[in-house]
């Protein structure tokens, strides 16, 4: 990867576009003005941090994904950089909380509170996700879930009150797929296709998983939902390298065996913000080897005292903030016994950085695995160059179906 550090990582989503799941407290910081906050290093504001602002100082990706399930009051939402941002310069999904419901923390159980998610999606989004309940709320006891068919059955009644706001307001909406093994996925996949929105997402174990993944897609193509209209596939929580380089594979094979440029591929992940926020580690870069693709981590000294007031540089200057940055911009909380001395705005900037780290390394594998098409080279792993043979030939082939079981463990493999 080059050593220059692009402001503009838009064309990152020439492949299959990385949205990064935006948390509350970052996206609350990124619109703050300069005097609500402590100074910033080289002259920079909170407002800095908004990388969905072109004009933003440290770099701009057009894209990003934000819950209506960690909005605390969805008729009088706090400001955000979702809902302040710019429409026409950036591209926001918004999920609908079925995360938050199979945790336990919200319970959606009547039309008005459906509606409310769906007006407060239609009007900060771009896209929005169906609601539904996704099947790991069964694995937890706090949800109120026990079996599958109740994580189904509620879900259609979801998307039945869905289905009557869509009519109203042709605001684009993703189907979602949920199910934890093949018949459960079926079973909700042949439930949920009597509604036809404008695309789908894929989420539980099965988004990584690339068998079933191609599965999925030649079963969409099969039954013509996958269409100039039913045209964005997206994938939820789904960032690990190897499996997001060969979603563009995938995607561009659709395209072509579709003869339609309009299909999209996108995913998300809020691995960057809670490493940062949550785990208080920064990412250090990536590696690109014949063994695998990884992505480096270290941990922040965050309750040392002697770094307050330090001129010490940042030590992984990986990122336009990480540059600008030294140890006492980021800790800064004085007195004893203290278990963190970052502030939320040292969290923010360490997400800053976190979030460009990775969508660069997003933007790198792609390109590194469209170099040579066709050539084993040593920078991308052999699993991850056999697979994207399989998957073409899959695409490729006459009988799609007998080639994919062929293909199976080559699948498997990544």
């Amino acid at each position: 990867m080059s050593n220059e550090l692009p402001h503009d990582l838009s064309p990152q989503l020439n492949y299959a576009m990385y949205l990064p799941a935006i948390s509350p407290g970052y996206g609350e910081m990124a619109v703050k003005a300069a005097k609500q906050e402590r100074a910033m290093p080289a002259g920079l504001t909170p407002q800095d941090l908004n990388f969905l602002d072109p004009n933003n100082k440290l770099f701009y990706l057009p894209a990003a994904l934000y819950s209506a399930g960690i909005v605390p009051d969805l008729s009088n939402p706090p400001k955000t950089m979702i809902t302040a941002r710019a429409k026409k310069t950036s591209h926001v999904v918004a999920d609908s909380g079925g995360f938050q419901i199979a945790s336990g923390k919200i319970a959606i159980g009547n039309t008005w509170q459906r509606k409310e998610i769906f007006d407060w999606q239609s009007k900060y989004s771009d896209y929005g996700m169906t609601l539904d309940v996704p099947a790991l709320a069964i694995d937890n006891s706090e949800s109120g879930y026990t079996n599958f068919s109740d994580c189904l059955n509620d879900t259609l009644e979801h998307l039945a009150d869905y289905d009557l706001f869509y009519e109203k307001s042709k605001f684009p909406l993703l189907n979602v797929l949920q199910g934890r093994d093949r018949q459960e996925s079926d079973q909700w996949y042949n439930a949920v296709k009597a509604y036809q929105f404008d695309g789908w997402a894929i989420a539980g174990p099965h988004r990584q998983d690339l068998y079933y993944v191609v599965r999925r897609i030649l079963t969409l193509i099969d039954e013509g939902r996958l269409n100039q209209k039913e045209s964005w596939v997206h994938f939820l929580g789904l960032g690990k390298f190897k499996v997001v380089t060969l979603l563009t594979i995938i995607r561009d094979c659709v395209r072509r065996k579709l003869k339609d440029d309009g299909i999209h591929f996108s995913m998300d992940t809020s691995s960057p913000g809670l490493t940062a926020m949550r785990h208080r580690r920064v990412y250090t870069g990536v590696n690109f080897t014949a063994k695998n693709f990884t992505l480096s981590s270290q941990p922040i000294p965050f309750n040392n005292p002697k770094y307050l007031g330090s001129t010490q540089p940042f030590p992984y200057p990986c990122s336009p903030i990480g540059k600008l940055l030294t140890m006492g911009d980021l800790i800064v909380k004085q007195g004893t016994h203290m278990n963190s001395r970052l502030d939320m705005l040292s969290a923010c900037m360490l997400a800053n950085h976190n979030y460009y780290v990775y969508s660069r390394g997003i933007m790198a594998a792609n390109e590194e695995l469209a170099k040579h098409p066709g050539l084993i080279i040593n920078t991308v792993p052999v699993s991850i160059q056999d697979a994207k043979r399989a998957i073409e030939d899959v695409f490729d082939a006459a009988d799609p179906w007998a080639e994919l079981q062929k293909q199976k463990k080559t699948l498997d493999k990544v």
